[in-house]
């Protein structure tokens, strides 16, 4: 399974801003959202929210990877 972790390229841009360590230009985010988006196996890949907060994107993925894992 591929998770992709679908973050908004304005939400990306903050967030890296934040980190303080690099920069990134909007489309430049944009155009890797695009680029990952048109991959032909793209249709194969979990989309999950990646703009909630940290606690609400690991749930988003727990959802979606939990049940693939053996407990």
């Amino acid at each position: 399974m591929v998770c992709f972790l679908a973050t908004s390229p304005t939400v990306a841009q903050r967030r890296v801003l934040a980190r303080g360590i690099d920069s990134e230009e909007l489309a430049h985010l944009r155009a890797l959202d695009a680029g990952y988006r048109a991959l032909p196996e793209f249709a194969t890949f979990v989309v999950v929210d990646g703009d909630g907060d940290p606690d609400e994107v690991a749930a988003a993925l727990d959802r979606v990877v939990s049940p693939l894992v053996r407990r």
